[in-house]
């Protein structure tokens, strides 16, 4: 399932604060918008992102931009989404 995204939404749901940007910061480069991902997502869900869970390319690209990093495939945040969900297991 694919959803898409205004930019109001996007704005409200997966805007980071300025706090969040900084606990982000303190993480690896290579887990920062896996991190910020499961963050904003567990904000907006109530419960982290699982294996399963199909990212947005909207909302993926819009946190990348706030992280400062450039385009980002969906591919690669599924390797995070999954190496962060097997550290929970």
């Amino acid at each position: 399932m694919h959803l898409q995204f205004s930019r109001e939404a996007l704005a409200k749901d997966w805007s980071l604060s300025f706090s969040y940007l900084d606990f982000v910061s303190t993480k690896p480069a290579g887990v920062r918008l896996g991190v910020a991902f499961q963050l904003k997502f567990f904000c907006t869900n109530g419960y982290f992102a699982g294996q399963g869970t199909e990212p947005s390319e909207e909302a993926v690209a819009y946190l990348a931009d706030q992280l400062g990093i450039g385009r980002v495939s969906k591919t690669a945040l599924y390797a995070v989404l999954q190496s962060t969900s097997a550290a929970d297991s």
